[in-house]
């Protein structure tokens, strides 16, 4: 868990540094997802060569809608980062292991189910979101369009959790580098046909790869590396952890960690609801981890 969390921290940083700093048009919002999704597909390649034989429909039909979901989340969040602080958008992104919590309490009841500590938990996760779509000082301004990114991210994002709870709960959990590989496949397909729809009009693959050097595609494979790390870990531990416990203590450090890095290495500055907003993020995640039972 603890890797976990240091991995997703690193992927969002890489990715809020090109966001800010690289990203110029929308063209390069795809590119950069195109190589994050290639370079880890390619990561997972020898770990199903050496694990499998054959792969079961159900995990390449599964692998697919991971991989649209995925897709989305690239290209939603890298457009948050861009124009909000990295720091809120990882927390509302965060907040979104509700869905895949009430799911599996829905799906497993034997395994996960919700009490009373957890549902209050909830409610102020609902109050904490609140204190942070407030005004923020830097690292990027909090907009409608920031907000609605946000939403989607939440949605997506519990998406994922959910995914990732039916692949381990299933007959055919020992296909899981199947299930990510297939995944990032679709993905970089989905990515690419999405960029030539979208920029044939105004200018050539040719020219929207014109000004992507070492420096820019190194920074997708690096970003690449750190989220393909984590959903291997996080894929297995969806699997060993109740939802419940799983998580709230691997996003709430994540919530924690990454709070940090934007306040020290971005710049981002808080108003006073903001802070006390984080601090209720983390408390909720406690308690729907059951940390205080």
């Amino acid at each position: 868990m603890l890797v976990s969390v240091f991995v997703n921290v690193a992927a969002s940083s890489f990715n809020n540094k090109f966001a800010k700093k690289q990203l110029v048009g929308p063209a390069d919002n795809y590119i950069f997802n195109l190589f994050l999704s290639i370079s880890s597909a390619v990561v997972l390649i020898p770990f199903c060569v050496v694990t499998l034989n054959s792969v079961s429909t159900y995990t390449i039909i599964l692998g697919i809608i991971f991989g649209v979901i995925n897709s989305a989340t690239f290209l939603v969040k890298t457009s948050a980062f861009q124009i909000g602080p990295m720091s809120f958008t990882v927390l509302i992104s965060s907040c979104g292991m509700l869905i895949p919590t009430v799911f599996s309490a829905v799906m497993w009841p034997e395994k996960d189910h919700i009490n009373v500590i957890q549902m209050v938990g909830i409610a102020i996760m609902i109050c904490a979101i609140y204190l942070v779509l407030s005004k923020s000082g830097s690292g990027g301004k909090i907009t409608p369009k920031w907000v609605i990114y946000c939403i989607l991210i939440f949605i997506l994002a519990g998406l994922i959790g959910v995914a990732q709870k039916l692949q381990r709960n299933s007959g055919f959990a020992n296909e899981q580098y199947a299930f990510l590989c297939i995944a990032f496949l679709t993905s970089a397909i989905l990515i690419m046909a999405e960029l030539i729809v979208k920029t044939h009009k105004k200018h050539t693959l040719k020219e929207s790869f014109s000004h992507w050097g070492i420096k820019q595609i190194g920074l997708a494979c690096i970003t690449g590396g750190f989220t393909v790390t984590m959903h291997i870990i996080n894929l297995m531990l969806s699997g060993t952890l109740p939802a419940a416990i799983f998580f709230p203590i691997v996003n709430g450090g994540a919530i924690f960690l990454s709070g940090l890095v934007g306040w020290i290495l971005f710049k981002e500055k808080f108003k006073i609801s903001q802070l006390i907003g984080f601090g209720l993020g983390l408390l909720s995640l406690m308690m729907v981890g059951n940390v205080f039972s």
